[in-house]
């Protein structure tokens, strides 16, 4: 199993510069940032980042502090 930690954050929340990482068990990480966002925003980033650099890993588990974006992609989903 891959294991991937996410986070973002928007100090100017909202509208400020935000920034996502992520970083992979083994120590392999990315970050960016996004012009203007909102703590969601850049949470939400980091996670799609992360699925994006591991398209191919079939055994990946996301791990995040942002019960917000937790909640988008295990329960709130299946109503949209």
């Amino acid at each position: 199993m891959t294991v991937v930690a996410t986070d973002g954050s928007c100090l100017q929340n909202p509208g400020g510069r935000s920034a996502w990482a992520w970083v992979r068990d083994d120590g392999v990480k990315a970050a960016g940032f996004i012009p203007a966002g909102t703590n969601q925003i850049a949470e939400l980033a980091a996670i799609l980042e992360a699925l994006k650099a591991h398209r191919d890993v079939t055994d990946l588990t996301i791990e995040s502090d942002s019960q917000y974006a937790i909640s988008c992609t295990t329960e709130w989903i299946h109503g949209w």
